[in-house]
């Protein structure tokens, strides 16, 4: 039987790709760390830490840690006047009750290696490997009770070889496979109770097409 994934509303909630693994790109976790509930009173800091950061030669100091503020980072002077500085070093990100959001590492403005995410009772959410600005590695991701999400690997920012998700009890949703960022072969997804839910089987040339089981 065919199925087609607008069928399958855990689809839109286990793949979607851009959401599921943005918080790996430091960029974007502002927004992220407003839209989550936080502690705004800084009194009510619950870690109390050295948040300074070591930046490289080259680079100076831009934003502040708790209590002062919830954003540091590194960054060359901008080489015109009017430009924005060049992100160079460590990058960190903290939730208003002091527990750290994100951090990650620049060079020369582009990402590059480990690149963490927490969630705001200080359990890991993702953890992504960068080069060049580009995801490459393995990428995790977790509940926030510590219960693996998902894991797959990039290869130069797109999705490349098997990659799988899990339901928040831990049973198996989504299996499948990768070639340079677009679904491949046979996906097999199952529901929270671990019954089989549904198959899609994709060809190499038409990732939004999936060819009808027999």
């Amino acid at each position: 039987m065919r199925h087609r994934l607008s069928s399958l509303p855990f689809f839109h909630e286990c793949l979607t790709f851009s959401t599921l693994w943005l918080v790996g790109n430091l960029v974007l976790l502002s927004a992220q760390a407003i839209a989550e509930p936080q502690i705004r009173d800084v009194t009510q800091a619950t870690q109390k830490q050295d948040h300074a950061l070591q930046c490289p030669d080259g680079a100076i100091l831009f934003g502040a840690g708790p209590p002062q503020g919830f954003e540091a980072w590194c960054a060359k002077p901008a080489a015109q006047a009017g430009a924005a500085p060049i992100y160079h070093g460590p990058r960190v990100l903290w939730y208003g009750n002091g527990q750290k959001l994100a951090e990650g590492e620049y060079q020369n403005g582009k990402q590059r290696g480990v690149a963490t995410a927490w969630h705001q009772n200080g359990q890991k959410r993702i953890v992504e490997h960068f080069d060049q600005g580009m995801r490459h590695g393995l990428s995790t991701a977790w509940y926030p009770d510590g219960t693996k999400q998902g894991e797959g690997r990039f290869e130069h920012g797109k999705e490349e070889g098997p990659w799988s998700w899990w339901h928040a009890n831990g049973k198996k949703a989504v299996n499948g496979e990768f070639q340079a960022g677009q679904r491949f072969g046979v996906w097999t997804y199952w529901n929270p109770d671990g019954s089989f839910k549904a198959t899609e089987n994709y060809s190499a040339s038409t990732e939004s097409k999936p060819i009808p089981m027999k």
